[in-house]
């Protein structure tokens, strides 16, 4: 199987996987089930990074997609809210799988997250990737259109 058609596969089945289980996070919410601490503390940390500087525009990599650290340094958003918390530091081999969307991550290195905060965390860095400012990005991934009338 071709590389591309393998990503191609991944992500559809990304993107099933949470379709059918966000309902999951809504009946938890409805009924009082708090979500996740570590994800709750990594979208504000996201939501800081976006709100401190909204116009900021991620410069694309060859590949697509983000770094999560670019010479030992926080790179995307997501790479900043993760370095903030001490989730990752400039030793951190992330980038090295060759996978950049969060989802990827999260289960790579185990951290507990529900369905509803790693969509969330995915589609601001869809958003980001795709050349929307951070403070778009989270807006779009909210679904709100705060930022810019064209969301």
């Amino acid at each position: 199987m071709s590389e591309l058609r393998r990503m191609f596969l991944d992500r559809i089945i990304h993107y099933s996987f949470i379709a059918q289980n966000k309902m999951i996070d809504k009946i938890f919410l409805e009924n009082g089930i708090p979500m996740s601490e570590l994800g709750q503390k990594i979208i504000a940390e996201v939501r800081a990074k976006a709100a401190a500087d909204p116009e900021y525009l991620y410069p694309r990599t060859e590949a697509g997609g983000c770094s999560y650290l670019r010479n030992g340094q926080p790179s995307c958003i997501v790479g900043h809210a993760l370095w903030n918390l001490g989730l990752i530091d400039a030793q951190w081999k992330g980038d090295d799988l060759g996978i950049s969307d969060i989802s990827h991550i999260i289960n790579h290195e185990g951290w507990e997250l529900t369905i509803g905060e790693i969509d969330w965390l995915s589609k601001v860095q869809d958003n980001q990737d795709n050349g929307w400012p951070w403070g778009q990005s989270v807006a779009r991934a909210d679904g709100s259109n705060r930022f810019n009338e064209d969301v």
